[in-house]
Order: C-alpha cells, then sequence, then structure tokens
C-alpha cells in the first residue's frame, strides 16, 4: 500500500491523499483478514460484553500512540519492506 498525492493536489501540502493496493496485497489481504476477524471475535468473547467498547478503545488508543516508523516498522523484522 502507498500513499500518493491525488493529481489535483500535486504541490499542495493540505490536499487529500490516495492510497492503492497492489495485486500482491489484495491476496495478502484476502488470506489474513479471515483469520483475523476470527481472532478479534476470540479475544473479545473472553470478555464480559461491557467491557468489550472498553478494551477496543484502548486498543486503538496505544495503536494512536504508536504510529509506525515507515515501511521497516510496518514490514517487521526479518520481513523485507515492499518496493
Amino acid at each position: 500500500m502507498r500513499p500518493t498525492r491525488a493529481p489535483a493536489d500535486v504541490g499542495r501540502s493540505d490536499g487529500a491523499k490516495e492510497t492503492w493496493l497492489s495485486p500482491r496485497g489484495q491476496a495478502a489481504l484476502r488470506e489474513i483478514l479471515p483469520r483475523t476477524a476470527l481472532s478479534q471475535r476470540l479475544m473479545l468473547a473472553a470478555l464480559p460484553r461491557e467491557y468489550r467498547r472498553i478494551f477496543v478503545h484502548c486498543f486503538e488508543v496505544l495503536v494512536e500512540a504508536f504510529p509506525s516508523q515507515g515501511d521497516e516498522a510496518e514490514s517487521g523484522p526479518g520481513v523485507p519492506a515492499a518496493p
């Protein structure tokens, strides 16, 4: 996945960005999304219903607190970044 400037916004710092996903990225998502959804359901099922929303919120706060540091951080240790 690579963010790029929308053609109408080239040269602007406040313009919108567009993101595209390569065919390889699409295949990877198709492979992992079902397992991701299952693991999320299993994690939340272990919590009482009233704590699920709080747990998800706390997890989102953690994700926002540690933004990725580029392709290397997103791909993980020992995994080559996309070209």
